[in-house]
């Protein structure tokens, strides 16, 4: 689950997930689809919804937002409880796709620390200037990542 290419794919995973969302609720704005009342798991199981919306007078557009929303937002709750019980407490944390885009963003704007193959890590420093301070922490930067 550590791996870069399993993070990674989880991140492409969801982010495929979420386009679908906007992408249905753009076609329920358009009025080109209905409303749809159900709230999928992993794209596939369908959930009984119908008793949840009565028609508030928001747009149609705004529900199926709060379906999709939901639905992205039940899977991964339910990925996190599995793997929090089959492998370790906050192992979700591991392949989060937020903790992954948050990363992607801190690594191109610091850049990567050039001695991190040859095991350089935060507790150690780093003499080619990479901005660690050697504080005595004992994490390296390979565990960050």
């Amino acid at each position: 689950m550590k791996s870069k290419a399993f993070r990674y794919g989880f991140l492409v995973f969801f982010l495929v997930m979420f386009c679908q969302m906007l992408f249905n609720t753009y076609l329920v704005f358009r009025g080109t689809s209905g409303l749809k009342q159900a709230v999928t798991v992993l794209w596939t199981f369908r959930l009984p919804w119908q008793h949840a919306y009565h028609g508030t007078g928001l747009p149609l557009w705004t529900a199926q937002f709060a379906f999709g929303f939901y639905s992205v937002m039940l899977t991964s709750t339910i990925l996190g409880m599995a793997t929090m019980v089959l492998f370790r407490p906050r192992s979700w944390c591991v392949y989060c796709p937020m903790g992954t885009m948050t990363q992607m963003i801190c690594k191109a704007k610091a850049g990567t620390c050039p001695g991190t193959a040859s095991g350089c890590g935060v507790s150690g420093g780093c003499a080619s200037g990479c901005g660690s301070s050697g504080s005595g922490s004992s994490q390296t930067n390979e565990s960050l990542s």
